[in-house]
């Protein structure tokens, strides 16, 4: 009987040792890489990697460059700022904002870059989505 509770109790202790070293471990591994992000660093100091779920608005940081799939399939990155465009501050620069993404079909192409931010590798276009019909 005494030893089935021993075995208990160690067993017990064990369990506690090993999700606090997990916890720990944890806390290391998702430290982040520069100061603001847990994506990974260029040698420019520009951040890259996939966009996230966003669960805080408030303290979600997207990277500098962002995964994308080029027009020929290829993989790399493109600029945020890119992808974001120019951002419309009065109704009227909306409007004309507009009316120039009309003119070339809602459609803008980006520059795909390598993870270096620098190495051009392809070309993103950013466009509608386009409707099923069925």
């Amino acid at each position: 009987m005494k030893s089935r509770k021993l075995r208990g109790i160690s067993l017990s202790l064990f369990m506690v040792f090993a999700l606090v070293a997990g916890a720990l471990v944890f806390q290391a591994l998702a430290q982040p890489l520069r100061g603001d992000s847990a994506y990974p660093v260029n040698a420019n100091g520009q951040t890259y990697g996939t966009v996230g779920i966003v669960e805080d608005p408030a303290t979600y940081v997207e990277p500098d460059l962002i995964a994308c799939m080029g027009t020929d399939g290829t993989v790399g990155y493109c600029y945020k700022v890119d992808l974001d465009g120019e951002q419309p501050s009065t109704p009227e620069e909306a409007l004309e904002y507009m009316a120039r993404l009309a003119e070339n079909g809602y459609t803008r192409e980006i520059p795909l870059y390598e993870s270096d931010g620098e190495t051009v590798i392809g070309q993103f276009v950013l466009s509608p989505p386009s409707t099923i019909e069925g």
